[in-house]
């Protein structure tokens, strides 16, 4: 025994990289990414008014349905949501927020995605 023993005995520490998490964690072409889906109204739009693709409006809950409001106008309703939208809005205090997907001119009407 020298004095080279205790650095012969001890164990090799080797420090190195996992390459397969490093592989499922770099995006290439096939990579798809979840997306997250959103609920979306059809809103009727009130007279004269304009909405443009990415506004956000404010969405309420009323007796007769949904009240879809600029600030405090009023800009169109949504007369028959679904129970699932009223019971997200009955737990998010009647008040959610709402950005325009698409605006559909002739038929007067404008899809909302809520948030």
């Amino acid at each position: 025994m020298g004095a080279d023993f205790p650095e012969k005995a001890k164990k090799t520490f080797k420090k190195s990289w996992d390459a397969g998490r490093v592989a499922l964690g770099t995006p290439d072409l096939f990579t798809q990414q979840p997306q997250c889906t959103s609920t979306t109204i059809v809103m009727e739009m009130s007279s004269s008014v304009t909405l443009s693709k990415g506004e956000k409006l404010v969405v309420e809950s009323s007796p007769t349905g949904l009240l879809v409001k600029r600030g405090l106008t009023e800009v169109g309703r949504c007369k028959n949501p679904t129970e699932q939208i009223k019971q997200n809005l009955s737990r998010s205090s009647e008040i959610a927020c709402g950005v325009v997907q698409e605006v559909h001119v002739l038929a007067h009407v404008a899809e909302i995605s809520l948030c």
